[in-house]
């Protein structure tokens, strides 16, 4: 319960520093995550960000609709990829001081030696697999 609150409350940092883009934290670090995969398939995409496929193909219709997500081009991109486009970019450019502002924000926050215990266990956090048959 704890770990959840103080995950929303650090989301919430980044939420509201996002916010004069008009963008989720979600989907900010899912156009991230295209630009840095691009082309990418939902089944990479939902793998990178461990997001499941249903929530994933609801953001990137989201995405789709602000015109920042888009499919790759056939003749230079394989079927089924997605890839951002300009505007996507330019939403990434204008998002990066904002997030790296909400970043210093929660750094403040935390001594430094929080910081590098927060890092190892968010490390170790994303790298674990984790099934209700593995800890029942």
């Amino acid at each position: 319960r704890n770990r959840r609150q103080a995950a929303r409350a650090g989301s919430a940092m980044y939420a509201e520093a996002l916010a004069p883009l008009g963008l989720r934290v979600t989907q900010y670090s899912l156009i991230a995550h295209v630009m840095r995969m691009e082309p990418v398939t939902f089944k990479d995409l939902s793998r990178a960000t461990r997001l499941e496929r249903t929530t994933l193909v609801r953001n990137i219709e989201l995405l789709r609709k602000q015109d920042l997500i888009t499919d790759a081009p056939e003749p230079t991109g394989k079927a089924g990829h997605l890839c951002l486009t300009e505007k996507g970019r330019n939403a990434l450019d204008q998002g990066l001081p904002l997030w790296k502002k909400a970043q210093a924000a929660v750094k403040a926050l935390l001594d430094p030696e929080e910081v590098t215990t927060l890092k190892r266990l968010l490390g170790k956090l994303q790298t674990a697999t984790w099934t209700t048959e593995s800890h029942s």
